[in-house]
């Protein structure tokens, strides 16, 4: 056996006082390092033997997925584990050299995991109940704020994993709770350490196809876009991924892993694979119903995704078709729900909204002349200005934004520097008067944030603050960013809500093919 680390080691005592006062508020207990033992009556080993014994029994009760118990047993067991979080610190303070030290660095880790998730999943909760805008910089914050926590879980479950024999059946789990831990806490080159061990030493473990997954998703956040294809596609081909609940959440990586590579072959070819693949496997009676749920919440996604490819490769009939499909299909799933006093999941009336848009848009504005000129009437905030006339024979990166709108800043940085780095490419983006606010106030801010993002290009503001009339007329979102191409000859190419980083190289893509073949 591996030497127990040494008293103090345990990394769980000594969390951010922001982050136990946070977490405390929500209910959720966490140890830390002023908590003092109660008067001990007994021989500590006794008090270690009871406690590890109590833990066991409780380790023994937790299911592998919580979506296959009642909501009162899995509220039984929350309750439990923060009890027992708190006998796991105990244990490791009275007996840190003890034999079964390293299980017990394993089940705190795991508790400590179970509660973040449980307090993860309450807040993400409560946020989206308001508005999707907030919801993403709160959602954030919140990422930002748990990082710290979650390394502490990846240090517990690396202490488990160094110590326990190499016999233990603990040692993968730890090793995933690990690679877990690090990812939460977007440490993600360590986490692809992690997860990559896991998958060559245990491959016949139940860690195997979670930790395939999350692999996937640690070469995404990478960009290590081919080894994460080749890891989906390979990985898919064994009847452990096959017949796990793993499967249809692979399939989202893939598709997302073709998309961040800007890869629209890749692409096209994922959707109509699991349009076929999953339409075929819900016929299944026997399918496990998580994994069915999850087919079924990933083809509401498809059949968007479609249309959005074919429109990418400039397929405007085949495009307009597909989104056309996808409303059909989710109002029909709808008319249905309702027969059951049910009604559309939030996500697929999310997606249908999308079509609807991009239909609207590749059936009005898309292979048409652009419908306003830029007329900003002097609230232009560069140097550069622009008009139609001016970038005939370019091709045009239009994004229309708020100013300070956090998920777009990162995809505008990178497109104004590969707009930049071509003469033929100018980048134009347009932004919204607030009501009656200050003008010059905020055409001092947007000039401030473009200067910071390195902007090169045009920028200014729509001078229509009551009807955002270039916003309409282009048909962008008001509230959230909209990006746009437009070709050599003046004819609108792209449309997309929503643009962020990860979009990059699919708008680098569209602009190149802009490029070349006009």
């Amino acid at each position: 056996m591996r030497k127990a680390p040494p008293r103090g080691a345990a990394p769980a005592r000594s969390l951010p006082v922001a982050l136990l006062l946070a977490l405390a508020s929500s209910g959720v207990w966490i140890p830390h390092a002023g908590a003092q033992d109660a008067a001990k009556t007994k021989d500590e080993d006794e008090t270690c033997k009871e406690i590890y014994d109590r833990t066991v029994e409780l380790n023994a009760r937790i299911p592998s997925d919580f979506r296959d118990v009642s909501a009162a047993v899995a509220q039984e067991i929350g309750e439990a584990v923060e009890s027992a979080t708190q006998e796991c610190v105990r244990f490791l303070k009275l007996c840190p050299e003890a034999a079964k030290a390293p299980e017990m660095h394993f089940y705190l880790a795991k508790f400590l995991s179970l509660l973040s998730r449980r307090f993860e999943h309450a807040q993400r909760a409560a946020i989206l109940e308001g508005d999707q805008r907030a919801s993403d910089a709160q959602v954030r914050r919140l990422q930002e704020a748990l990082a710290k926590y979650h390394g502490t879980i990846a240090a517990e479950a690396a202490a488990a994993y160094e110590t326990l024999p190499d016999s233990s059946e603990l040692r993968p789990e730890a090793l995933y709770m690990c690679g877990r831990g690090q990812f939460d806490a977007q440490d993600f080159a360590a986490a692809r350490t992690s997860f990559e061990k896991l998958i060559a030493r245990y491959p016949e473990h139940s860690s195997y196809a979670p930790a395939v997954s999350s692999l996937a998703r640690t070469y995404l956040n990478l960009g290590e876009y081919d080894l994460g294809i080749a890891l989906v596609q390979e990985s898919r081909k064994k009847k452990s991924i096959y017949d796990s609940r793993s499967f249809a959440y692979l399939g989202e990586q893939l598709w997302k892993l073709f998309e961040a590579k800007g890869d629209l072959q890749g692409m096209l070819q994922t959707v109509q694979a699991h349009r076929t693949l999953y339409s075929l496997r819900l016929k299944n009676q026997d399918l496990d119903s998580f994994l069915k749920e999850d087919m079924e919440r990933y083809l509401m996604f498809n059949g968007f995704r479609r249309g959005y490819v074919l429109f990418a490769l400039g397929d405007l009939q085949a495009a307009a078709a597909a989104f056309e499909d996808h409303i059909k299909d989710m109002t029909a799933m709808e008319a249905e729900l309702l027969k059951r006093q049910k009604g559309l999941p939030p996500y697929g009336d999310i997606y249908r909204k999308r079509s609807m848009d991009c239909l609207r848009f590749v059936t009005e504005l898309a292979g048409q002349p652009a419908p306003r000129d830029f007329d900003l009437e002097g609230l232009w905030v560069t140097p550069r200005e622009a008009s139609l006339a001016r970038l005939a024979g370019k091709v045009t990166a239009l994004v229309f934004r708020n100013v300070g709108d956090g998920r777009s800043a990162p995809f505008v940085e990178s497109v104004s520097a590969l707009c930049a780095s071509h003469p033929d490419l100018e980048m134009v983006t347009i932004s919204y008067l607030k009501g009656a606010g200050n003008v010059v106030r905020l055409m001092d801010e947007m000039r401030r944030e473009l200067e910071s993002l390195g902007y090169e290009g045009a920028a200014g503001l729509d001078p229509d603050a009551d009807n955002k009339g270039l916003f309409r007329a282009y048909m962008a979102n008001v509230g959230s960013a909209s990006f746009i191409v437009i070709d050599r000859r003046g004819l609108l190419r792209w449309f997309q809500q929503d643009p962020r980083s990860v979009d990059v190289n699919l708008a680098n893509g569209i602009l190149q093919r802009a490029l070349s073949e006009n």
